[in-house]
């Protein structure tokens, strides 16, 4: 009978400790647990550390940066085939908008003119006089090629109406230039004006020069060609 009392004592021990093993090792998953969250944790804070991109540099050192690689210590003589803005300028929107005023502002250009093209330059032109006043800061420029005066009407007209811009002689040196200067000089006072009207002044100003022997008029007959020039160069009435 004492064996059969003790009996139920014992079992209800190796229950207690049964179950106090079991609440050990709960504690311990969860523990485990914890410790994985945190690992989890360190991992993601680690990553986005690593992703830190240049906008993220202090403000001071990207500009020492965009100094570096816009700013140039020659003139950049701008052609009708470019160069373009620097690659540095197309990467994204930010860049671009932090960095375009110090390209233009601190560097020098000027412009290689051919047959007289200059109105392709009009839109390098209009970009910088978002920045730069052009009346203050002039431009150089060089010519070379042959005198047409169908592209000199062109570039009149893209720096009458367009945004262009032409070299302004006030000594000319040459025929050239000569011619140049006073084709703009008669327009100039028209700006008010259609373009229609600036348009017949500039060819009876040439249709003047064919009695001449300037460049100018070499590439066509002086004597019977005028209406083939004016169907040629696009500006016939």
């Amino acid at each position: 009978m004492g064996a059969t009392k003790k009996e139920p004592r014992r079992r209800a021990e190796s229950e207690e400790r049964s179950s106090g093993e079991d609440m050990s090792d709960k504690g311990e998953l969860t523990k485990v647990t914890k410790k994985s969250k945190k690992n989890k944790h360190k991992k993601k804070t680690k990553e986005k550390r690593k992703k830190t991109g240049f906008l993220d540099l202090p403000g001071e050192l990207r500009n020492m940066i965009y100094e570096e690689a816009l700013v140039q210590p020659k003139t950049i003589e701008i052609t009708a085939d470019g160069p373009g803005e620097p690659a540095l300028l197309q990467v994204n929107k930010e860049i671009r908008e932090q960095a375009r005023a110090m390209y233009y502002k601190s560097n020098k250009f000027s412009f290689f003119v051919r047959n007289a093209k200059g109105a392709a330059f009009t839109p390098f032109v209009k970009q910088a006089s978002e920045f730069l006043d052009l009346e203050t800061k002039p431009f150089g420029f060089r010519m070379a090629g042959k005198a047409s005066f169908k592209n000199l009407i062109k570039w009149v007209k893209a720096h009458q109406h367009q945004g262009g811009i032409m070299p302004i002689f006030e000594a000319p040196e040459t025929t050239y230039e000569a011619v140049m200067a006073a084709a703009l000089k008669m327009v100039q006072p028209l700006s008010h004006l259609p373009w229609k009207v600036q348009k017949q002044v500039l060819l009876a100003f040439y249709d003047g020069l064919k009695g001449t022997d300037s460049e100018w008029v070499k590439e066509y007959d002086r004597v019977g060609q005028w209406d083939e020039f004016l169907y040629l160069s696009g500006q016939s009435p």
